[in-house]
């Protein structure tokens, strides 16, 4: 329980950035990652079945997941850490998260992904080509921007208080 208090006190740190230095980025996008787990809805899960977190390009991210999430539950869901192939298909996974060291998969689209992919990334560019969040710094601070346009075409569900804390872009309920 100790990790993901830990989790929750590192995103809310991260407004202050003298207090967020000492916390390094691969930790903090996990704090960010497993509070957008705890903010989001999937349609497909099942009460017993767990929250997988894929990630490709940012070996450092996975290893960090990995260290953070053993015997953490989100909403009575396991986390768990996944480094599918590409090629394999992100069927198993919930939530997406693409580094830029991933060979420029976060700039292409991703091609056929399942609609209950919550996908991720912190390579500029990326919620307007196509992804649902972006990680960017503003200041010194780790910020998101969410693509609704993205989210409103995938059954994932995002919460009104994770949305109140992003930049919107790709709104297409906008008027």
């Amino acid at each position: 329980m100790l990790p993901l208090r830990t989790a929750t006190i590192v995103l809310l740190l991260a407004a202050c950035p003298v207090l967020a230095q000492a916390i390094s980025d691969p930790q903090l996008k996990a704090a960010y990652l497993i509070n957008f787990a705890k903010l989001a809805t999937w349609p497909n899960l099942g009460p017993s079945d767990p929250i997988t977190f894929c990630t490709t390009g940012d070996d450092e991210l996975a290893a960090v997941m990995t260290a953070m999430i053993p015997g953490q539950r989100v909403n009575g869901h396991t986390l768990v850490v996944s480094q599918p192939r590409p090629e394999s298909g992100w069927a198993s996974c919930q939530l997406l998260f693409v580094g830029r060291a991933g060979s420029g998969v976060a700039t292409r689209p991703l091609g056929a992904t399942p609609d209950t992919l919550l996908t991720v990334s912190d390579e500029k560019g990326f919620a307007s080509n196509g992804g649902m969040i972006e990680f960017f710094t503003e200041g010194a601070r780790l910020r998101f921007a969410v693509n609704l346009g993205q989210v409103d075409k995938s059954r994932v569900v995002l919460s009104s208080h994770l949305l109140q804390l992003a930049r919107i872009v790709g709104d297409s309920r906008a008027r």
